[in-house]
């Protein structure tokens, strides 16, 4: 969806989602140092296909279809001092 259509209807003050994908997390703590041991997530064929059918806003093209289709993790790791 478009910023605007998330922020007006899936996302707000009642109802709060951000929109980071797996990626972003993996990033956002290797950025800050983190060693990340084990990802575990929850995705199937079912969704990437399901994923690869849909329209895509422009703002999540740079995905990949199976980044997009992660719909859980949690990610195990540890940070140096």
């Amino acid at each position: 969806y478009s910023r605007f259509i998330w922020e007006t209807f899936f996302c707000n003050k009642i109802n709060f989602q951000n929109r980071l994908r797996e990626i972003n997390y993996i990033n956002i703590f290797e950025k800050h140092g983190a060693k990340i041991i084990k990802i575990d997530h929850i995705m199937s064929e079912k969704d990437i296909a399901e994923v690869k059918n849909i329209s895509i806003n422009v703002d999540f093209k740079k995905f990949t279809a199976e980044e997009l289709a992660v719909r859980s993790t949690s990610l195990f790791g540890t940070f140096n001092k």
